[in-house]
């Protein structure tokens, strides 16, 4: 199986919609990838790695895609990413 983890890098005055995000990108994602897509999962830190410190990545999100062989996951994110 293979995993892909995602993450966006947090800059300053940098948002994001976590409504757009878990009801339609990651659907949309999931629909364009179809079975090559096993399942996702996407995690919400609460900071950064001292109390204090601004998180490393926006909004401490990060996305995990699980797929399976290699080949199928390197066609399948080669689609996505040649439509875009």
């Amino acid at each position: 199986m293979i995993k892909v983890s995602v993450m966006y890098p947090n800059k300053p005055g940098a948002r994001f919609d976590w409504a757009y995000y878990l009801d339609k990108h990651m659907p949309m994602v999931k629909a364009r990838m179809g079975s090559a897509l096993k399942f996702y999962a996407v995690d919400k830190g609460i900071g950064g790695g001292s109390p204090g410190d601004p998180a490393t990545y926006l909004p401490e999100t990060l996305r995990q895609m699980y797929s399976g062989p290699i080949e199928v996951a390197a066609f399948a994110i080669g689609i996505i990413v040649s439509s875009m």
